[in-house]
């Protein structure tokens, strides 16, 4: 496919820069959310705080979604392709586990502090299965973070080459 021109291709990443940013904006957000877990002093505040955490996902689904898509059309309508780049190759790899990793890990640990907040109020404060979920979503929207980050590291510096033609690694 012939690739896009200049002023296409300029607003295409600047979608793409867009959603990210507000991928790690959300995620920041909920985790900073979470560090005041300790201060609420009523049941209604500490089911708020996971009801906020959770309404983050109005951000965070949408922008991992334009993620996905503008990063489809950037590897399909410019020079970089899908896998013609190793840098480009660890980026999907981060993209697709980062989107799966949402899913699978983030999404049930928002659930089950929301429903443990909302059942228990501020004893949910004592209960050993909310704060280890509690913990693990904030040291998983940590994690979230900080590989989101690298991938702009990665986008930015391109430190590996081209793939060789016929390498698989």
């Amino acid at each position: 496919m012939k690739p896009i021109g200049t002023n296409a291709r300029n607003w295409l990443f600047t979608f793409h820069i867009l959603f990210v940013a507000i991928w790690i904006g959300a995620a920041l957000s909920a985790n900073l959310l979470l560090l005041s877990n300790d201060e609420m002093s009523t049941g209604d505040a500490l089911y708020t705080l996971h009801l906020l955490i959770k309404k983050l996902d109005i951000l965070i689904v949408p922008s991992g979604i334009g993620v996905l898509l503008t990063s489809i059309l950037i590897s399909t309508l410019t020079k970089w392709g899908f896998i013609k780049f190793k840098w480009m190759i660890l980026l999907w790899i981060i993209l697709l586990a980062q989107i799966i990793f949402g899913i699978v890990v983030m999404g049930p640990l928002t659930e089950n502090t929301l429903a443990i907040a909302e059942s228990e109020g501020l004893e949910a404060l004592q209960n050993l299965a909310y704060s280890r979920d509690a913990a693990w979503l904030f040291i998983a929207g940590t994690l979230q973070v900080l590989v989101l980050v690298a991938g702009i590291w990665i986008v930015k510096f391109k430190p590996w080459g081209r793939r060789e033609a016929g390498q698989l690694h």
